[in-house]
């Protein structure tokens, strides 16, 4: 066996100790490489993430604002439908469309005009290209036969202020075209609205129109304003039609500057929200993160490059002497100058425990992260412990982790807190400013397993924490959206299906009551089983506005009556030892709105009360007005400074911990027994604050009971008052009318026909849309009206009526549907439907009804 000499030992050893200091510094610099390709894919994909969410809000947001102009617009054409406007003279109908704009806060102008498109009534100016109302392509639409149109956006004449002209077909009752209803909406409200969201970085957010051309947008920017292309926008963003809407990369057509983008629909609207971010912006974190670490890589490269140089000197000095020992040492300390330049050029602190003396050195970035005044980097621990402020929450974390690595249950020393933020000092914990910071160490044992040494690093993680928080809020209000999206799905079709069993119900025992003896148990018992459907009706109602598949009325509520009537409905409901306390002192102040709304919100409330406390008690209802002089932070959102109509249900039950407040307005999530409540009625009444402006204040504590605060916005005084409903004998009677009655459910074509019956007509039923057709076709002139019923197969109400008027364009058509939402209203009027009942019905309104449709002698 050959025996290699000693320098030849050495020369090996150089050998193989460069070609591993070459792999070493190889896998650092790849590794760098591959964790910035990683950090720059995963920061373009967290910003498209963040701008569709932003895009879906954004234009949920806009759809709500159009269909809420739409639906006064939809007010307005029936009330000169009903004939209530043709008595007026020019000012009661100039008040009435400045009544009409002062109600929607995002509406400049509110107009009327006649077939010929002659103005009728302005609430202001219009602008010049609106003042020729005949010529223009939207009036024209209408004309022809569109429910609405849309025209091209324009500026008014006195304010310069940019809007959106929007047009509504106004018929009389006989179905002819007398004219629009417009509103010009105001593109400032849309920018106002996007200048109070948190953008994140080099956001633009744009509304356009189909074509491109720019309605509204953020940064604002007066020169782009009613342009089809300009930079930011590209028409590569409108994807073809099927495909969801996605973030995209694109150019801009003028400045030439590469983007993200993403184009989403508004639904029902020839509109779309566009939000874009500049990539060079996108990046610009990115490439500063990236420059340090290339930069701490290469000087960790050379730090290593100079050891390994020092070490093969070592190696060679052997062979040399004292002289070599000493340039080695020089060497080292000169590795030891480029090593500590390393580090401070780095992003993270260093620190290292000496167990055995018990002092730690913190170098001057780890005291700058830690919140900390630079000062002697070596002390001993328990004093770095007196100046350190961690967060009292991360304590005892912070030493658990720090004992599992010290008695080897944990690899590595490697945890998440928080620290006082340098200028702190001296505030109390809670006014504290707190940063998040990573420590991680390695533990060190001498040759009988002790804990010798320790030593690592600390670096500053304020910016990620603060953009995860960002990203789970968005993410959380994306789950909500969707849960309460599915929801109302679910909710609308099962309330669709029962108004056709309830139906029957109140028709059938309608017409036995009018056959009971008056006073008779029968007729008690009767009255019981009427009472017990208009309740259940009610509730399908509840249901609906949660599915937020029907159309409110919009008018003045005298909230006081409102809520007394409601309490009385309640008065029995507590049982003995609870008392029901009332104190209203709203007097004759209203809010615009549905009086059912304003009904279905006290109802839930206080029945959570009385759910809530146990016998005796209280459970108090306070009504009166409040003028906030500040904004107001509720807890389902904020409140600007005004007038508000302050509701109060307070009860003295068990209250709720802070994590369950956080959960009340979820559908389904109830904090009571199993089969007390469903869960939906708090999540209805956020729904119904919502859509009427206000908002929620909720206060509870364990063991001291809840409180329940409603803020409604104040508009104005109204002598109205909840009448009730007159009786059978006030009901207007047919003359022996032949009426055309149309549903696919037997029982109730056989219901509707006794019902017309007793109120006089003469009905003729049909299960089947297509023979009813058919016996149209065969005796057109034979029918004085058509009822018909909306969802049946093959042929639908309003397909069934626009054939019967093309027939016959003079026969007045009535809808019934238990499904009543702003697309079918639309489908009805360009049908030429008179009226569209919702479902169930009872006699009175199917009397009433044919007698505002039928022509009288």
């Amino acid at each position: 066996m050959a025996v290699r000499s000693p320098e030849r030992q050495n020369e090996l050893r150089r050998r193989w100790l460069g070609a591993a200091g070459v792999l070493f510094i190889a896998a650092m610099l790849a590794s760098t490489a591959h964790g910035l390709w990683t950090d720059r894919h995963a920061m373009e994909r967290r910003a498209s993430e963040e701008m569709a969410v932003l895009a879906r809000v954004l234009a949920e947001q806009a759809r709500r604002s159009l269909q809420t102009v739409e639906v006064m617009l939809l007010g307005i054409a029936d009330d000169e439908r009903s004939g209530d406007l043709r008595g007026l003279d020019a000012a009661q109908l100039q008040a009435y469309v400045e009544r009409q704009r002062d109600e929607v806060s995002d509406v400049a102008v509110v107009f009327l005009t006649d077939a010929e498109g002659r103005l009728r009534a302005s609430s202001g100016p219009l602008p010049a290209p609106l003042d020729r109302m005949a010529g223009r392509p939207a009036f024209q639409q209408l004309k022809a036969g569109a429910a609405t149109a849309f025209d091209g956006i324009t500026r008014l004449p006195d304010q310069q202020r940019w809007v959106l002209p929007i047009l509504h077909r106004v018929v009389d009752r006989d179905g002819h075209f007398v004219g629009s209803a417009g509103a010009l909406i105001d593109a400032g409200y849309f920018e106002r609205f996007y200048a109070d969201l948190p953008l994140g970085f080099a956001s633009v957010i744009a509304l356009r129109a189909g074509d491109g051309a720019l309605l509204a947008r953020h940064p604002p920017s007066e020169s782009a304003m009613g342009q089809a292309a300009p930079d930011g926008w590209h028409p590569a963003l409108a994807l073809p039609p099927g495909q969801a809407p996605r973030v995209q990369r694109f150019t801009g057509l003028r400045d030439q500057v590469d983007r993200l983008g993403i184009l989403q629909p508004v639904p029902g609207y020839p509109v779309h929200v566009v939000v874009t971010r500049d990539l060079d912006k996108v990046f610009a974190p990115w490439r500063e993160a990236a420059v340090g670490s290339i930069a701490r890589t290469l000087l960790l490269c050379a730090a290593a490059i100079g050891l390994l140089a020092v070490v093969l000197r070592q190696l060679r000095g052997l062979e040399t002497g004292r002289a070599s020992i000493a340039r080695s040492e020089l060497a080292l300390r000169a590795s030891q100058e480029r090593y500590a330049l390393a580090v401070a050029g780095s992003n993270e602190g260093l620190w290292d425990w000496d167990l055995a003396s018990d002092e730690v050195f913190f170098s001057g970035r780890a005291q700058q992260v830690c919140g900390l005044a630079a000062s002697e980097p070596l002390r001993p621990r328990r004093a770095w412990l007196e100046r350190l402020r961690y967060h009292p929450q991360d304590r005892a974390r912070v030493r658990d982790t720090l004992v599992a690595h010290l008695r080897g249950r944990a690899p590595q020393f490697d945890v998440e807190m928080r620290v006082a933020a340098a200028g702190s000092a001296g505030r109390p914990e809670e006014a504290q400013d707190w940063n998040w910071v990573r420590q991680r160490g390695l533990l060190v044992r001498d040759e009988q397993g002790r804990p010798r040494r320790m030593a690592g690093s600390i670096e500053d993680i304020t910016p990620r924490k603060r953009a995860e928080a960002q990203r789970e809020q968005l993410e959380v209000r994306l789950r909500t959206a969707q849960k309460l999206e599915a929801m109302g799905t679910l909710a609308g079709g099962i309330a669709h299906d029962f108004n056709n069993i309830l139906g029957a119900i109140l028709g059938y025992a309608e017409l036995a009551r009018g056959h009971a003896q008056a006073g008779s148990a029968l007729q008690q018992q009767l009255d019981g089983v009427m009472g017990a459907g208009l309740r259940a009706r009610s509730l399908v109602q509840r249901i609906l506005a949660f599915s937020r598949s029907g159309l409110g009325d919009k008018l003045p509520v005298h909230v006081e009556s409102a809520v007394a009537e409601a309490l009385d409905l309640l008065e029995g409901a507590p049982p003995p030892g609870l008392r029901l306390a009332r104190e209203l002192h709203a007097d004759d102040a209203a809010i615009v709105g549905d009086p059912a709304q304003v009904h279905q919100v006290v109802m839930n409330l206080v029945t959570n009360a009385i759910q809530a406390s146990h016998a005796p008690g209280t459970v108090a209802v306070r009504l009166a007005p409040l003028m906030l002089e500040a904004p107001r932070q509720c807890t389902s959102g904020e409140l600007a400074a005004g007038r508000y109509l302050e509701l109060l249900v307070a009860d003295e039950g068990a209250g709720m911990a802070p994590q369950e407040v956080e959960r009340i307005f979820d559908p389904f999530y109830t904090t009571k027994d199993v089969g007390v409540g469903t869960g939906l009625g708090l999540s209805l009444v956020h729904g119904i604050v919502a859509e009427l402006h206000g908002a929620i204040d909720v206060r509870s504590e364990p063991g001291r009971g809840s409180s329940f605060t409603v803020l409604l916005p104040w508009s104005g005084e109204t002598t109205q008052r909840t009448e009730s409903d007159p009786g059978d004998a006030a009901l207007p009677r047919g003359e022996g009318e032949r009426i055309l009655l149309v549903d696919d459910e037997a029982p109730l074509v056989a219901l509707g026909e006794e019902t017309l019956a007793a109120l006089g007509y003469e009905p003729v039923g049909f299960t089947s849309s297509v023979a009813a057709l058919q016996a149209l076709e065969n005796a057109p002139a034979q029918f004085d009206a058509l009822l018909s019923d909306e969802a049946m197969p093959r042929l639908t109400g309003t397909e069934l009526a626009a054939a019967a008027r093309r027939l016959r364009p003079d026969l007045p058509v009535l809808l019934m549907t238990g499904y009543l939402g702003p697309a079918l209203a639309a489908r009805a009027q360009a049908a030429g439907v008179q009226e569209v009942l919702a479902k169930p019905l009872v006699a009175a309104d199917i009397a009433r009804a044919l007698a505002r449709i039928l022509p009288r002698a």
